[in-house]
């Protein structure tokens, strides 16, 4: 019977274990860039689909440009549509261009080169950035390397 009871121990704490772990919000709405795209950045009009995103939980992926100078992990970042996009190269329009402020203390891990989901409240609003007009505004609940 011991026998029995530590077999039924090891099964819970491994399927524990190697479950994935929870997001920060199951309710997150993914968006891809195709729907941001439906800012008209001149104008400030969009989709319906995309007013009804404003101020909801949404994930989106995409790769980070770091705004802090920490080189392992920062509070503010951009979240671009491709890889290098702002480094070397001109800017995506604001259209394409999220910025990232992590929730309270949070911090994100800097990851130059792979993509990462974001997770956080959507707010559309344009603002100035290093590089140029930014179209979003996420406040920050998590971002980790992307994953399907």
């Amino acid at each position: 019977m011991k026998h029995a009871v530590r077999i039924s121990i090891l099964i819970l704490l491994a399927a524990f274990i190697t479950a994935p772990s929870p997001r920060a919000n199951d309710e997150a709405v993914e968006v891809d860039w195709a729907t941001l795209q439906e800012l008209d950045y001149h104008t400030g009009e969009m989709s319906d689909k995309l007013t009804k995103l404003n101020g909801k939980t949404v994930r989106i992926p995409g790769f980070m440009v770091p705004l802090d100078d920490d080189d392992e992990a920062v509070n503010e970042f951009l979240l671009v549509p491709y890889v290098g996009a702002c480094i070397h190269t001109p800017p995506p329009p604001p259209n394409q261009l999220v910025h990232v402020k992590m929730k309270g203390r949070k911090r994100a891990e800097v990851l130059w080169w792979v993509p990462i989901w974001v997770e956080g409240q959507l707010d559309i609003s344009s603002m100035m950035s290093a590089y140029g007009e930014v179209g979003f505004q996420v406040q920050g609940l998590s971002a980790e390397p992307y994953s399907d």
